[in-house]
């Protein structure tokens, strides 16, 4: 039951199998090859091509954080004005701060050093999946930039990117919205810094999306 729970977005992928699929919900197709979906996640990586992995960074925006339950409609409403997709997957979720990467901010939104107590917060999550309402109307759309717009605003508010999702940020931005004074005191204690690749490493895109950046502006 606890995996079924935890995977239980996978067989729609979030709500966008209409985007991976989109003639799926035709009636040849559901007739026919239907009883083959959904389609294995691993499988649809591995078969991607090199112009699909830019598709899905520059028109398309695959974006989930979390954040303080009561900036819910200041979120919403950034991400209305930025992307204009729907619908959207909310959740709550409470976030617990000991002092590692995720830090849970003091009632005036300021950033308080860990005091070894233990904290918790009632956060949102929120899922923006599918494709920005300019392109889907044939128009130029800066995705980079409006994603590090997004990315920003997330930051802002005290919450965090779910490192799964293609972040767009730079090493500076990423350390500012995930606390890495624990981590730093980790590799200098166990003398491993340059040992290893740092999270920012691990987590960014496989791809040069400071390329495309630089090319929308100029749009």
């Amino acid at each position: 039951p606890i995996y079924d729970y935890l995977m239980r977005h996978d067989r729609s992928m979030c709500m966008t199998m209409g985007t991976v699929i989109p003639f799926g919900n035709s009636g040849w197709f559901r007739h026919t090859m239907g009883w083959m979906t959904p389609p294995n996640m691993v499988m649809l990586k591995s078969l991607r091509r090199p112009e699909d992995r830019e598709t899905s960074i520059r028109k398309q925006v695959w974006q989930d954080a979390a954040f303080p339950a009561e900036t819910l409609t200041e979120t919403v409403q950034k991400s209305h004005d930025l992307f204009e997709i729907y619908p959207l997957l909310c959740y709550p979720c409470k976030v617990y701060d000991n002092g590692g990467m995720i830090r849970i901010r003091d009632e005036n939104g300021n950033k308080v050093p860990y005091d070894g107590k233990k904290r918790s917060k009632m956060f949102l999550n929120l899922g923006i999946y599918g494709i920005p309402k300019d392109i889907r109307e044939g128009k130029e759309f800066k995705t980079v930039h409006a994603v590090r717009e997004w990315e920003k605003h997330i930051r802002d508010v005290g919450g965090f990117q779910h490192t799964y999702c293609d972040s767009f940020q730079t090493e500076e931005e990423f350390e500012e919205m995930f606390d890495h004074s624990l981590w730093y005191k980790m590799r200098e204690r166990y003398d491993c810094d340059g040992a290893f690749k740092s999270i920012y490493e691990k987590t960014r895109p496989e791809v040069d999306v400071w390329k495309w950046l630089k090319e929308e502006e100029t749009w």
